[in-house]
């Protein structure tokens, strides 16, 4: 039997057929009147985690037979309080195998804030400076046609470059496999450095001039991690984010899409998957080429809350410094605004919020932060072109704030 209830908002289906699971992190402390900064206060967990229990099963369907469902969800919820993490649904729709804090996930766009805390880091310490052309720092054979452009113009999409390079989705089989290597599951399949430099060479133009408009740009990305990475003397973004992130973080789960991420993985990973013709494709890992800082970044929620824990000022981690400066305001969105790489949107509970959503053929992902009072949020499901779980992450945030 289904009932109609309205949580967060949302009008939603209940069934009691969802398998889930919770992995308690340290939330102890007794707060009845929930924790913050200031005037606004956050609930307790327990309290957020009862209405997430409410609404996140009537998104999965563990069985892969609704098209409009995903099969396996993942919530992550840090406060000052602690730690929560829950499992809703199943990895792969062949076994019910309930996701957990450990299982891998494709992050997609999400990979840019970790580009951004890079940059910010590097701001902060005064190795590059914000509004230097980018061309002061990309490789001889990656430079733009624009002098113009700014490091602060990539990590905004303020660029005026386009969301890919045009030779990007032009039909190519690099390695003679009979496959289009730019594919939609995978757009920067075998898409190299030479044939972005190759791009490059012709000087294409820009949609706007610098600074005077805003359009959404993986290829703005891919530059600026190539920028850093150049900087930084790092071969790829795989060891500039293990280097600059992942090692002082201690987040070893979080690594683009390696033979070696692949290896270790395969115990506990979540299938993603595709909708197309009323049925789930399984596809792999997303694959950005040497785009990868755009967006091929794989992570567990355990990770993701660490990250977390430094983007909301819980952990007094190494980066604190790069994490806070992560947070400001680079350029206006109207009535939203850019940090690097986040949105900045004005809460209905007064102060604001950061986003950054993240999707993939096979994964849908967002993470939602504040810092006062501070709560962070991820989401992960293994179904792509899941627009839901962001609507349920800004629902959550929204209801969590007193």
């Amino acid at each position: 039997m289904k009932k109609t209830l309205q949580t967060f908002g949302l009008i939603v289906l209940f069934t009691s057929n969802v398998h889930c699971s919770t992995l308690k992190g340290n939330a102890s402390r007794e707060n009845p009147s929930g924790v913050g900064q200031g005037n606004a206060r956050v609930a307790r967990l327990a309290e957020i985690l009862s209405k997430v229990r409410n609404v996140a099963p009537n998104l999965v369907d563990a069985t892969g037979s609704s098209q409009d469902r995903t099969p396996g969800l993942i919530v992550g919820i840090v406060t000052d309080e602690g730690k929560e993490v829950v499992g809703f649904g199943s990895t792969n729709i062949t076994n019910v195998n309930l996701p957990n804090g450990d299982t891998h996930f494709g992050i997609g766009s999400v990979t840019k804030v970790f580009t951004g805390v890079i940059l910010a880091d590097a701001v902060q310490r005064g190795s590059i400076g914000l509004d230097d052309s980018a061309n002061k720092y990309l490789p001889a054979d990656l430079k733009l046609a624009s002098e113009a452009i700014t490091m602060r113009h990539l990590v905004t999409h303020n660029s005026g470059l386009p969301d890919f390079p045009e030779n990007l989705r032009d039909y190519r089989d690099l390695d003679h496999d009979g496959l289009n290597d730019s594919n939609q599951y995978s757009p920067g399949r075998n898409y190299s450095r030479q044939n972005l430099a190759d791009w490059l060479a012709t000087k294409p133009g820009l949609k706007f001039d610098p600074g005077n408009g805003n359009l959404y740009s993986n290829l703005g990305f891919g530059l600026l991690g190539w920028a850093l990475q150049a900087k930084m003397n790092q071969p790829d973004f795989e060891a500039l984010n293990r280097e600059r992130i992942a090692k002082i973080m201690q987040m070893n789960s979080t690594r683009t899409n390696t033979t070696e991420m692949r290896n270790a993985a395969q115990k506990n990973y979540a299938q993603g998957y595709f909708p197309e013709n009323g049925s789930f494709v399984p596809v792999p890992f997303s694959d950005m080429g040497v785009l990868e800082s755009s967006g091929e970044l794989v992570s567990t929620t355990n990770d993701m809350l660490v990250f977390l824990e430094g983007l909301t000022g819980i952990s007094n981690s190494p980066l604190k410094s790069a994490f806070v400066e992560a947070n400001r305001s680079l350029a206006s969105l109207g009535k939203d605004e850019m940090a690097y790489g986040s949105k900045i949107t004005k809460s209905s509970k007064g102060g604001v919020y950061y986003s950054k959503t993240g999707a993939t053929a096979g994964n849908s992902a967002i993470i939602v932060w504040r810092t006062d009072p501070r709560i962070g949020i991820v989401l992960i499901c293994n179904r792509g072109k899941f627009n839901q779980v962001n609507e349920l992450a800004m629902r959550i945030i929204e209801a969590a704030v007193r």
